[in-house]
């Protein structure tokens, strides 16, 4: 149950607290995103997949898009991050926030694709979408430090 605690924060943070407060959406970081990043580097492949597609289904129930847009999104950003973990060392400060960043621009990629297909209106562009990015590229290193400690994660065995 502890792996799970950032994906649970970011959730309540992102679809409760942070919802309340409006005007500062182009600093808004994808907490979601983070905590799905995270789950890829940290847990196993499945567990992250099927964790990812968890959260985005309730994002799908609970915010923007076709039914299952988020589910997709998530459970495939967790998918390929968790199998690129073996060549990366999830520890590193710099493979965090380019594995963040990476991560969000395919997200916002598929998310954007999906609302074409659809018809469904697009998610936002340009600098907002480059500037959410952004921040949850530079909130990935001290977070994920942050997640470590929490829940002593061991990089064991990996590269």
């Amino acid at each position: 149950m502890k792996r799970y605690l950032p994906l649970l924060a970011a959730l309540i943070l992102e679809r409760g607290l942070f919802a309340l407060w409006g005007g500062w959406e182009l600093f808004k970081p994808l907490l979601v995103l983070l905590a799905v990043c995270y789950l890829g580097l940290t847990e196993k492949p499945a567990a992250a997949v099927l964790t990812a597609a968890a959260a985005g289904l309730l994002l799908d129930f609970s915010g923007w898009g076709p039914l299952g847009a988020w589910l997709f999104c998530l459970g495939s950003t967790a998918l390929i991050v968790a199998l690129l973990r073996e060549s990366l060392y999830p520890k590193s400060p710099l493979v965090r926030f380019v594995t963040v960043a990476a991560a969000g621009f395919y997200a916002w990629l598929i998310l954007w694709a999906l609302a074409s297909l659809t018809g469904a209106q697009a998610p936002p562009g340009g600098w907002t979408m480059l500037s959410r990015i952004g921040a949850t590229a530079l909130a990935a290193p001290p977070l994920y430090e942050l997640f470590d400690r929490l829940m002593n994660t061991s990089y064991e065995g990996q590269v």
